[in-house]
């Protein structure tokens, strides 16, 4: 800082006076902290902990986003063991529907017999639709999982 004082009971003038009475000063604080009665430290701490609990959490999702992608992966090949083994079954169920009509017709079956062939036919195509539109769904849900579609929020 720099001053300097004036008074109207000396007799020198005023630009005396300010030249003759002029003080000025210099400080400079310097400040160390020794002991900040371990704040810095608990913070530090406390902030290993958040990254530690942060890095666990991100380890977690991306085990349950593995095991989900495993779970689709593995339904989806069930679906199509599923559609592989329905239309197996509905081709032996023709072969035994023609087969019976052809004992029907040699006389050697009864109508009851061809009824129930054609039941079990019926039921493997029924069989062999619902595992078609599993297998689509399982598809289109292994797209969804591995990112191929987009999520859509609903409205």
């Amino acid at each position: 800082g720099y001053g300097s004082t004036y008074t109207s009971a000396l007799p020198q003038s005023l630009h005396d006076q300010l030249d003759v009475y002029r003080n000025g000063s210099l400080s400079l604080n310097v400040s160390v902290p020794i002991f900040d009665s371990g704040v810095t430290r608990a913070a530090v701490h406390r902030a290993q902990l958040e990254a530690q609990n942060e890095r666990i959490a991100l380890d977690s999702q991306r085990h349950e986003v593995e095991l989900q992608v495993k779970s689709v992966y593995l339904d989806y090949h069930a679906a199509r063991e599923e559609l592989t083994a329905a239309q197996a079954q509905q081709h032996t169920t023709l072969l035994a529907v023609q087969s019976a009509q052809e004992r029907f017709k040699a006389g050697t079956a009864i109508l009851v017999e061809v009824s129930q062939e054609r039941m079990s036919y019926v039921l493997a195509q029924s069989a062999l639709a619902t595992a078609r539109y599993n297998l689509a769904l399982q598809s289109i849900q292994m797209k969804y999982y591995l990112g191929e579609i987009p999520w859509v929020p609903q409205r």
